[in-house]
């Protein structure tokens, strides 16, 4: 009995850390087009947004459910963490959702083809995940720029002609 005590014991401690992670990171793809068109692609762990949203907002959200609040918290929340200056508007495009906790969220937006630099600002989960580290990468043609952002460094400006 003493045995299978441990052994229940065991199993729970590991379970609960395998919902633990080392690595905080997010991946942010911004694809400029030759005619003014600009994809916005990010990609999160599902359940470090859900974190990131329930403690700055107070609200809980699943992101494998389908519904317009948590579209519009998502879009929110993600506008209010990331800009690009020079850029109108972004439009919430939508979300998907995958089984290995992948979890994407697609905008679209235009940019005045005449600029040669632009500011980046990315605090997406910063201020949940102090090891948090947000990986973007630009890409225009066939030049891809890569930026780490971190607590301590949320802005750059990019030269987008280079």
């Amino acid at each position: 009995m003493l045995l299978k005590n441990a052994y229940i014991l065991l199993v729970a401690a590991l379970s609960s850390f395998s919902l633990l992670h080392e690595y905080y990171v997010s991946i942010t793809t911004i694809q400029l087009h030759q005619n003014g068109a600009v994809d916005l692609t990010f990609k999160f762990v599902a359940h470090d947004l859900e974190k990131a949203i329930e403690l700055e907002t107070g609200v809980a959200i699943q992101v494998d459910e389908q519904d317009q609040l948590t579209d519009s918290i998502l879009e929110t929340y993600i506008k209010n963490h990331f800009e690009i200056s020079g850029l109108e508007e972004a439009n919430y495009l939508g979300r998907e959702f995958n089984l290995d906790e992948t979890f994407y969220v697609y905008f679209t937006a235009r940019y005045d083809t005449t600029l040669s630099k632009f500011n980046v600002r990315n605090t997406l989960l910063l201020q949940t995940f102090e090891a948090q580290e947000n990986i973007t990468h630009i890409n225009k043609g066939t030049t891809q720029k890569s930026l780490s952002f971190k607590r301590n460094l949320t802005n750059y400006t990019v030269n987008i002609n280079e």
